[in-house]
């Protein structure tokens, strides 16, 4: 199998350096518009699609016509082309729409093959920019994998590397000594079936004001102005925060929960659906539901520990876990305790979806080892 990991380390670029990797963000960017202008002119007149491999031939030919993407690394030029075509790719397969033109104000990378990392001595070498000083992974000396590209980017005034590695990992032996269900909610994010919980530290309660104040002068301010840069700036960092923040904390609960279980059991979420609801789209925002599933499922698909996901339409909440009675008045999402009518247990609402979702795992998994097993 093999392993796909990034890490993302913050870089210090001097003056000249910074000048050079924004140059590059406008090299990328006006190759990415040019061919894709390129591309639909010509689809538009003869309904041929254009390849990626004749655009990136025609990029030399196009440097003599403008000689200021001669500064800048070709790989990044290279890259540009192919996202464009993976673009178009996944346009046709409907995964996504049409591309469309970039500006200044879309996110700033670009990504290149031609890196070199030295953890020991904290720098990183780049083609055309040369060394750098890095910040980020301290206790690591190497990383885990062969370094295969790097995607420099800029956030938020900020410059930074992330790169990616791979490589062969062979399977671990599979363990199944223990195996929780997991309830999602946004008053607790996730409710195990061992009744341990995982409060919602409502991230945006903390920054919301901020954010409402700095937009309302930004919208006072001139466009375009020095002023309006700098407001800017300071609301792109207050974003940045409020999304890490949030991704540490889906972190952690997926550390600490697949270091404790061998194998997890999760509900198939419909987050999209869930954020249409305009009461509680925000919840559902803050506590990140999606990229805790996301995490847990690469994290156990590293790891080999098996991530079963229970048909969103399963009944967990209404389900007795004791004697499979169902309590329809339970879709009244205010109802957290429960007795149940017909065996009189006492149920929390979440801990009892939790035990609901393990059994359901629990079948799976075993379907999923009967035909390995004699019978």
């Amino acid at each position: 199998m093999e392993k796909y990991r990034s890490y993302i380390f913050r870089i210090y670029p001097n003056k000249e350096q910074e000048i050079l990797i924004n140059k590059t963000f406008g090299c990328t960017r006006f190759i990415y518009n040019y061919f894709l202008e390129q591309r639909n002119k010509r689809y538009n007149e003869t309904k041929e699609v254009s390849s990626a491999y004749e655009q990136i031939k025609e990029i030399r030919l196009l440097k003599e016509d403008y000689p200021w993407l001669k500064e800048v690394e070709h790989q990044a030029l290279n890259h540009s082309v192919l996202k464009l075509d993976r673009a178009f790719i996944n346009f046709f397969h409907h995964a996504q729409r049409h591309p469309k033109f970039k500006s200044r104000n879309s996110p700033n990378r670009y990504r290149t093959n031609c890196v070199k990392l030295d953890l020991t001595n904290r720098v990183i070498q780049l083609s055309k920019l040369g060394k750098m000083k890095i910040r980020g992974y301290n206790q690591s000396t190497e990383l885990d994998g062969e370094i295969e590209a790097a995607t420099i980017k800029k956030e938020a005034g900020k410059y930074y590397a992330v790169i990616l590695t791979h490589k062969h990992q062979k399977f671990p032996k599979i363990k199944d000594s223990s195996i929780v269900g997991l309830d999602m909610g946004i008053k607790n994010v996730i409710t195990t079936s061992d009744n341990q919980k995982f409060e919602n530290k409502k991230f945006i309660e903390k920054y919301e004001r901020k954010i409402k104040g700095l937009n309302r002068a930004l919208g006072r301010a001139q466009k375009g102005s020095k002023n309006y840069q700098k407001i800017r700036l300071k609301l792109q960092e207050t974003y940045k925060r409020l999304s890490n923040a949030r991704k540490f904390y889906a972190h952690e609960i997926s550390n600490k929960i697949l270091s404790e279980y061998d194998m997890v059991a999760i509900e198939d979420l419909d987050i999209a659906k869930m954020q249409q609801n305009r009461i509680i789209s925000k919840s559902i925002s803050d506590v990140t539901l999606g990229l805790i599933i996301k995490y847990l499922k690469y994290k156990g698909e590293w790891n080999r520990q098996p991530v079963f996901v229970i048909n969103r339409y399963f009944p967990s909440s209404q389900l007795c876990n004791i004697c499979d009675y169902r309590n329809k008045e339970l879709k009244d999402l205010n109802i957290r305790y429960w007795e149940c009518p017909n065996c009189g247990t006492e149920h929390d609402r979440d801990v009892n979806a939790g035990m609901n979702i393990l059994f359901e795992g629990i079948k799976m998994y075993l379907s999923h080892i009967a035909p390995y097993r004699r019978i």
